[in-house]
């Protein structure tokens, strides 16, 4: 429901589903991936806050990525147009494809390190914690890799189904993307810590019970 509004008005539909994933996640977090809540109108201003709270950590981390990104892109630019005035086209060529793969990596940097800050924050309704250096870098060391094909097989199965139905399936997608992308959330979290990772002061007994 909230993604259809969203086709209409943008951002705040967003923020009370992302508050109603994190409700999710700590609903499956407590029963061990047993229990789903339902979604409750009464309570959208619960999950507007806690959504807020993800929102914020990850506009924090895209706002920081986006400095170095740019930094990135100009030194690209002025270094291709360098090679260019030198008339080396096959290095030119080359440099565009260095450039596209470090680009790529950027991009990679960013969903690696914008899924504990959201993760953090979302759970404990903390920003603090949610950008908590030596908790998001410790999550980023133990599961950079999980995230990488996570984030990738998202992409490619929610590209696939747009373009098998021409657009269409923009109105499945984003409502299954959330979902999947919740439970992605719940597998990162318990793999993060039965590898040894540092359990987050999250609200309720969800954490006791992925410990017991």
């Amino acid at each position: 429901m909230c993604w259809l509004i969203a086709q209409v008005i943008p951002i705040l539909p967003q923020i009370v589903s992302t508050g109603y994933q994190f409700e999710v996640l700590n609903g499956l977090l407590a029963t061990k991936g047993a229990w789903y809540p339902d979604f409750q109108i009464n309570r959208i201003g619960e999950y507007l806050l806690r959504g807020l709270w993800a929102f914020l950590a990850g506009a924090v981390v895209f706002i920081i990525w986006f400095f170095f990104f740019a930094a990135f892109v100009v030194c690209a630019v002025l270094a291709l147009a360098a090679l260019g005035n030198s008339g080396g086209e096959d290095m030119v060529g080359a440099g565009v494809t260095v450039a596209v793969g470090i680009g790529i990596l950027l991009m990679a940097l960013l969903a690696v390190v914008a899924t504990p800050a959201a993760l953090g924050a979302g759970l404990t309704c903390d920003l603090a914690a949610g950008l908590n250096v030596s908790w998001m870098m410790d999550f980023v060391a133990k599961m950079w890799l999980k995230i990488i094909l996570a984030s990738l097989f998202l992409t490619i199965v929610s590209l696939g189904i747009v373009v098998l139905t021409c657009g269409l399936g923009l109105l499945v997608v984003f409502p299954i993307a959330s979902y999947m992308a919740t439970h992605f959330y719940y597998q990162f979290y318990v793999a993060y810590l039965a590898g040894g990772g540092r359990p987050l002061p999250s609200q309720g007994d969800a954490i006791q019970a992925v410990l017991a």
